[in-house]
């Protein structure tokens, strides 16, 4: 996924395969991607559709951490010390 492809609407509320996408990035923060990256794999090459996969439970858990992180990081402004 290239970000200079990307709309200021795909950044801001992200779906489908721009969503999944985001769960692979190293830079989120969502952890290792060994086992979870194989299964996205598996789930991609048997053609199964995006709606099903981001309805897997691992797929699910990443993508609501990503989201409670976007809402911590949109909310009152912070410093670096202070925790969400």
């Amino acid at each position: 996924m290239d970000s200079a492809e990307l709309s200021l609407d795909d950044v801001l509320d992200p779906q489908g395969y721009i969503k999944l996408g985001f769960t692979l990035d190293r830079r989120s923060g969502l952890g290792d991607l060994g086992d979870y990256f194989f299964e996205l794999l598996d789930l991609i090459s048997k053609n199964t559709p995006v709606d099903q996969i981001l309805a897997h439970p691992e797929v699910e858990e990443r993508c609501r951490r990503l989201e409670d992180e976007d809402g911590c990081a949109s909310s009152t402004p912070q410093t670096w010390a202070e925790p969400c």
